[in-house]
C-alpha cells in the first residue's frame, strides 16, 4: 500500500484513468462500509488488538467512516497506479488563510 497517496477535495480526471479506477473505487468503498471489524478492534469478528484510526472526525467510535468513499478512491487509484498532482495553493483551509 505504499502507492496510496492523499486524495479528496476536487478531482480532474483523464477519462482512461477514471475507467481504470471506478470499478475498484466502488469495490473498496463497499469494503470499508461493510467491514468495520477491519479497523475497530472491539467489534465482533475483529482480529485487531487495537483500533486503526479512521481519520474521520464526524463519526463515533465503532461507526463506519463517513469518508469511506475517499478511502475507496485512494485504494483504487493505488491499485491502478494512478499518480496525483497537487499544485500549490489549490486547497486552502480557513485557519491557513492570511488574516
Amino acid at each position: 500500500w505504499n502507492l496510496v497517496q492523499p486524495g479528496g477535495w476536487f478531482h480532474i480526471f483523464h477519462v482512461e484513468d477514471l475507467k481504470r479506477i471506478a470499478p475498484r473505487w466502488l469495490y473498496w468503498t463497499e469494503q470499508v462500509r461493510t467491514r468495520p471489524e477491519e479497523y475497530w478492534a472491539h467489534l465482533p469478528g475483529s482480529t485487531l488488538e487495537k483500533d486503526i484510526p479512521t481519520g474521520d472526525a464526524y463519526i463515533q467510535h465503532g461507526q463506519v467512516p463517513w469518508i469511506a468513499e475517499m478511502y475507496g478512491y485512494v485504494f483504487a487509484a493505488a491499485e491502478a497506479k494512478v499518480a496525483h498532482e497537487f499544485p500549490p495553493h489549490y486547497i486552502a483551509y480557513p485557519n491557513s488563510l492570511a488574516r
